[in-house]
């Protein structure tokens, strides 16, 4: 096996890595959205990413710009 097939072996391990980490994020999101919370979660969501963002202008020193 060449260097070439080892590292589209790896490649392709990775790729199936991901997807399968993916599938199990969705899976656990739309459990979370059914719960008695979900209709929350995307208000939590906005608003950290809110905070996020305004923190990174400060940081920056845009200062909500």
């Amino acid at each position: 096996m060449g260097m070439q097939d080892k590292f589209n072996e790896a490649k392709d391990k990775v790729s199936d890595s991901a997807g399968d980490m993916k599938d199990k994020a969705e899976d656990l999101y739309n459990k979370a959205k059914e719960s008695p919370m979900g209709d929350k979660m995307d208000e939590y969501a906005d608003k950290a990413k809110d905070m996020a963002q305004d923190a990174l202008g400060k940081i920056k020193g845009d200062k909500g710009a």
